[in-house]
């Protein structure tokens, strides 16, 4: 590809790539995402015959690093390091068709015309790689922004994605002012990011809490991954989980909270362990979330295997959710006779996938239920919202991803569900990042990676519905409308004016 040696390819590559990193949750320069794409234009403009080369390696580094932390979870496999090394290559190279596709029609069919529709283009691709193949909501445009509520409070009104529509419109507009060195579309970028910002503040300003106020104990144990492999360490585990329950007892919290794969075992495969785990039950006289796997009988030879949530009211009654979406290559194979060399990250037995999604209600609680990565997807949570979800409680287990970026990535797609919910987040991980989120999208308080310890805080259950909650199917179909527009117009000039 002698695109690649070409001077001003490889500064504008390098340029991306820097701002890609920088932009990202976790660091300070996320303003820069209204310049971000700016080099990837450019280069699409001056080389428009090579879009496909173009696409391919700016997609590809975009999504590499961002996605690097994906390496982190193959050290507890026997995979090579070298497959280990494609594999997470094979993840960026297949969500790099995403801008391929985006690159296609920017340049063949819309001819880099069409400002709007260009932008509710990239929203629609944003929308359709959060829902296909299982869906993978990860690494959106509007996260950049998650950790400064004063510029996602139009979440609550359209979605994360007409946050990532104002981000990718802004970069048009500069990008095209900067190309045409016009001042109609410098007016246009500074009149669109003053409106974006309006509405944020307006937004921000009406935003209030409502529902009855309860205290909630987040408990962070802090169990490395290894740890968990054997299951001699049962006992060991929930030991420090107990002990840390114990500290916040006195306080008189509503609700406790622990993370993910606490119990590593059925509940009834030890009943020591489990004799235990009730006379601390009975002890606390507080309701208990947590992980524990769990498996139904079928018959005598069958049976299914579930990644559980586990809602105790005390040791005779409980509620139970089973998840529903489970992790690609960690809790199940896909396609097992095509990907029949990949070992799964998670050791044992593929997971069964859970077959209700529902709140739990107890009481004043109706919990919208989430176990480990559906804390990001949307749609999911707008559906137990409602069902009635008066709060959203996310338990987790993060341990597999080490001190990286994937740790701050969760969090603010986290923050984001929460702005679109109106309603307070719980987020329990076992080594972090464990934090109450505000249905503002202000964090209210966390525990940092790696430590142990445990966060009390009074929340409320809020039972309203946002008006993206109540509309967000018909908001994110009008993206799609809008990225037809072009297509429609050029096929009814062919009709009339054939």
């Amino acid at each position: 590809m002698k695109i690649v040696l070409k001077p001003k390819f490889l500064l504008c590559l390098i340029v991306w790539c820097i701002l890609c990193e920088i932009a990202s949750p976790g660091h300070g320069f996320y303003l820069l995402s209204f310049v971000l794409f700016i080099p990837f234009f450019y280069v699409l403009t001056i080389y428009p015959d090579k879009w496909l080369q173009t696409a391919l390696i700016f997609g590809f580094s975009y999504n590499f690093i961002y996605f690097r932390w994906l390496w982190y979870p193959f050290q507890y496999t026997e995979m090579p390091v070298l497959l280990a090394f494609l594999a997470v290559a094979a993840m960026a190279f297949a969500l790099t068709f995403f801008l391929i596709f985006f690159a296609w029609v920017f340049v063949k069919i819309f001819r880099f015309k069409y400002i709007f529709p260009t932008a509710a283009l990239f929203t629609c691709l944003e929308i359709i790689k959060g829902i296909i193949f299982t869906g993978f909501p990860w690494g959106d445009l509007s996260y950049n922004f998650a950790f400064n509520k004063s510029l996602i409070q139009l979440a609550s009104v359209g979605g994360s994605y007409l946050i990532t529509f104002f981000i990718f419109l802004i970069n048009l507009l500069v990008f095209n002012a900067f190309l045409h060195k016009s001042r109609r579309f410098a007016l246009s970028a500074l009149f669109v990011l003053l409106m974006f910002l309006l509405f944020n503040v307006v937004l921000l300003s009406y935003s209030h809490e409502n529902g009855k106020k309860i205290k909630i104990a987040v408990i962070q144990g802090n169990i490395p991954e290894k740890m968990k492999f054997d299951e001699k360490n049962a006992e060991k585990i929930l030991n420090v989980y107990m002990n840390e329950t114990l500290k916040v007892v006195l306080k008189k919290s509503d609700l406790i909270i622990w993370p993910e794969s606490v119990y590593i075992k059925f509940l009834s495969e030890d009943k020591d362990l489990s004799e235990k785990f009730f006379k601390f039950l009975n002890s606390v006289k507080i309701p208990l979330i947590l992980g524990i796997p769990s498996v139904d009988f079928i018959n005598d030879e069958k049976y299914e295997i579930y990644n559980s949530l586990y809602f105790f009211i005390n040791s005779s009654q409980y509620l139970r959710y089973d998840k529903i979406h489970l992790v690609p290559f960690g809790e199940y194979t896909p396609l097992k006779k095509l990907f029949f060399f990949v070992n799964k990250i998670v050791p044992g037995e593929d997971f069964s996938k859970g077959k209700n999604l529902e709140i739990l209600k107890y009481n004043r609680f109706k919990i919208a239920p989430l176990i480990c990565f559906e804390g990001i997807f949307p749609f999911q949570i707008m559906r137990l919202c409602k069902k009635g979800g008066n709060i959203l409680v996310n338990i987790s287990n993060e341990a597999w991803f080490g001190k990286s970026s994937a740790l701050k990535q969760h969090l603010a797609a986290n923050i984001l569900r929460t702005v679109e919910s109106g309603k307070y987040f719980i987020r329990c991980a076992n080594t972090g990042i464990s934090a109450i989120i505000e249905p503002n999208g202000k964090v209210k308080n966390h525990l940092d990676p790696f430590v142990k310890g445990e966060i009390i805080e009074d929340v409320n259950l809020c039972d309203n519905l946002t008006f993206y909650h109540k509309a967000g199917y018909l908001i994110n179909f009008f993206y799609f409308i809008f990225a037809l527009l072009p297509f429609l117009k050029n096929l009814f000039t062919n009709i009339l004016l054939p």
